[in-house]
């Protein structure tokens, strides 16, 4: 496995999570009510251009979450072959599968940022090819 393989669940999830957002913009702005089929456009009468807007988005969206579950599932088969221990595992988990921010990933193992950090590091190192770093 490649980091950048390595990092695809977290890139989608960046995705995602921005996509998600700029719907529920569309919706708490008057572009778009809560329901795509109901929709209505605020003062704009632009309500074909929110409907499919809002529709491509949510169709993306779930592009994105079936993207999302395969990578986590691949990536999480591959650190499970790894050899690691349990809490290197966990670490790796809650990061790359997980996509947890390193702060929050370092609170579930027990580490302190900075060390969680310099552990991933070195887990990278060990179980991916300098080549592909």
């Amino acid at each position: 496995m490649t980091k950048q393989e390595l990092e695809a669940a977290r890139k989608i999830k960046d995705e995602l999570d921005a996509l998600e957002e700029w719907l529920d913009h569309l919706r708490t702005t008057g572009g778009v009510n809560s329901s795509i089929s109901s929709v209505t456009v605020a003062k704009s009468g632009k309500a074909g251009e929110a409907i499919q807007t809002a529709a491509e988005t949510e169709e993306k969206i779930m592009e994105l979450r079936h993207q999302l579950k395969f990578e986590r599932e691949y990536i999480w088969r591959w650190l499970k072959k790894a050899s690691l221990s349990k809490r290197e595992r966990e670490l790796m988990r809650l990061f790359y599968v997980e996509c947890r921010k390193m702060s929050n990933v370092a609170v579930g193992v027990g580490y302190s940022v900075s060390n969680a950090k310099k552990i991933k590091a070195k887990i990278l190192e060990k179980l991916i090819p300098s080549d592909t770093l």
